[in-house]
């Protein structure tokens, strides 16, 4: 806890923070010193709590306020992260540019948030529940997005590829965008008419396997 409290003094200027696997307990000496520091100069944030479902409302908050310059959020695994939470952590953070999300309870509810993040050019949604609709929503307010993450979102199909397939072909979309689906990285600039996105289905087995990983997951939480 106390080394915590150290870095936070020591580093004034911190632009870059991970907390991987941190244990951050309500009324914790550890949330006293996140709420306390002021994180003006933090542009990346990686939250990696795989194993662990203890960091709260207001403990979530107290960072995401205080870190109102970010740039970089990546929340890994954070199966605690709620469509509410996320929607109000977009409003403190503007001017993010690259978004990484992973979370079972995130829906389409959090696309129409992120949709409003005019700087944002990198997206991972993986293991989300959102789907084609409202990815296809996203697509047409985010035109400048640049990477789109929807692997291991077993709501989303091969029907995304086309719709943004099409945006591009109106004009309405970013022309180098890269869309990872199925076990596949898609540069679409390289499909050069619509039957080729017949090729990129996912690829056999992908969604057992990834399935399974999520399942096995699971487990290790419950017996940590």
């Amino acid at each position: 806890m106390k080394s915590f409290a150290i870095i936070c003094e020591s580093f004034p200027n911190l632009n870059v923070l991970v907390i991987d696997g941190f244990k951050i307990e309500r009324r914790s000496p550890t949330f006293d010193c996140i709420t306390s520091f002021q994180l003006e100069k933090l542009e990346y944030l990686e939250i990696n709590c795989s194993f662990y479902e203890v960091i709260y409302d207001r403990e979530f908050f107290g960072i995401m306020k205080s870190a109102r310059k970010l740039k970089k959020l990546i929340l890994s695994y954070c199966d605690w992260l709620t469509d509410e939470m996320l929607s109000t952590t977009l409003i403190l953070c503007e001017e993010l540019k690259l978004l990484d999300v992973s979370s079972r309870q995130i829906t389409d509810k959090s696309l129409i948030s992120i949709a409003q993040l005019d700087s944002l050019v990198e997206l991972s949604l993986t293991r989300t529940k959102v789907t084609d609709e409202g990815i296809m929503k996203l697509l047409t307010e985010c035109i400048s997005l640049a990477y789109l993450d929807v692997d291991n979102c077993f709501s989303a199909s091969i029907a995304t590829l086309y719709n943004a397939y099409d945006l591009i072909s109106q004009g309405s979309l970013n022309k180098q965008l890269v869309i990872c689906f199925g076990g596949h990285t898609v540069a679409m600039n390289t499909v050069k008419d619509r039957r080729d996105i017949s090729h990129y289905y996912p690829i056999e087995d992908y969604y057992d396997s990834a399935s399974s990983d999520d399942f096995l997951m699971s487990l290790l939480c419950e017996f940590l």
